[in-house]
């Protein structure tokens, strides 16, 4: 008796529509999403940082950057040195991952090595330690991630941070003609100190 009803309730009413595919969808993506994005934060960092006399602090180009900003320039130097302060929400990889892809953006003469050329310290701070690099070559990295467009800078230098301090990791990057930087460093190390 069952299979009768279970029969006639199937009967009589139409199979749905299957929904019209949209051109260029993707099965199974969430609506609105852009495929490739890269995730956004849902939180705001909670360590903040007092810029050193000088630099100035510039609205941050993306969500996945805490602070930036534009520092003074050497005598004769003419292209823009930037400081990023970068947190991905306690998430963004190793201190060393992090280094390694950092020196991957630099080509060295003679084909050196980037990541053995660099320099390596660590500090501490008031509320942690911080790990720094500091290298100096061309500078051929990527305009933004997955852009496929690449910047070519000779003579340029960068000094990065990978702080372990509150919610971090805080990830800082120092980057610009060579003898920019280098009158920067102390200041640099000025930033990294002021977190708070």
């Amino acid at each position: 008796m069952w299979s009768i009803v279970l029969f006639l309730a199937g009967c009589g009413s139409p199979d749905p529509e299957p929904p019209e595919a949209t051109p260029g969808a993707i099965p199974g993506a969430i609506p609105g999403a852009i495929p490739g994005a890269i995730p956004q934060p849902t939180s705001r960092p909670q360590v903040r940082f007092s810029p050193p006399e000088g630099w100035i602090a510039t609205p941050p180009s993306s969500p996945m950057r805490a602070a930036q900003y534009t520092v003074p320039a050497a005598d004769g130097d003419t292209e823009e040195t930037t400081v990023v302060v970068y947190w991905f929400e306690g998430s963004g990889g190793s201190v060393e991952a992090n280094f390694k892809r950092w020196a991957s953006q630099f080509s060295l003469e003679g084909g050196a090595d980037p990541v053995t050329a660099a320099t390596y310290e660590e500090i501490v701070l008031d509320l942690g330690k911080a790990d720094l690099m500091e290298l100096s070559g061309r500078f051929v990295a990527e305009t933004s991630p997955g852009s496929g467009e690449k910047v070519d800078r000779a003579g340029y230098r960068l000094i990065g941070a990978v702080l372990q301090i509150g919610d971090g990791p805080y990830f800082v990057k120092m980057i610009g003609p060579e003898a920019s930087v280098r009158a920067q460093r102390d200041a640099f190390l000025e930033l990294l100190s002021s977190a708070e």
